[in-house]
Parts: structure tokens; sequence; C-alpha cells
């Protein structure tokens, strides 16, 4: 949502991060990781989502799939796919 450069420290790697950081870059965000420097940089753009158009898989991440779920509202005439592990389609 912001309109600038993220810069998040000492920022923990799991699963469910990587879900997500691979999420927006499905949907055109530029991110980058760095597990050595334990830094995570996204470039904001202020709420804008780049791709009209995606498919994206959440495997098991509860959190990222109801952070998505929302987030994609906000993009008038998107057309977008949310899958995961058959435990998240039950």
């Amino acid at each position: 949502m912001s309109d600038s450069k993220i810069i998040l420290r000492n920022a923990l790697f799991s699963d469910d991060v990587n879900i997500m950081a691979n999420a927006l870059q499905c949907l055109g965000f530029s991110i980058n990781l760095d597990e050595a420097k334990k830094t995570i940089v996204i470039e904001g753009l202020s709420g804008k989502i780049p791709q009209k158009r995606a498919s994206i898989f959440v495997g098991n991440a509860g959190t990222v799939a109801r952070f998505l779920t929302s987030f994609l509202c906000l993009k008038k005439e998107g057309m977008y796919r949310l899958d995961g592990t058959s435990e998240m389609r039950d």
C-alpha cells in the first residue's frame, strides 16, 4: 500500500514468507529477499497491482490467502485465481 521502498530488517524466513513473496512477484511487484542479511525489500506502488491476471499458489498459508483475497479486490477488472493445498480447499 506504500508509495515508497519498504525494507524489512531481521525478517523471519519461512514457507509463508516465501509464498507471499512469490505471490507478490506473480502480481508484478519488485521484491528482493536476502536471507543472509535477513532483509526483504519491496517497491511500494500505492496499492496498485501491476498484473491484471495471475494464478497464485498459496500452499497451506492461510494468512497469505486471507490477505491476498482482500488485497486483490483493489484491482478493478482483475482476474485472479488462488489455489492451495487440498487442506486449504476443504
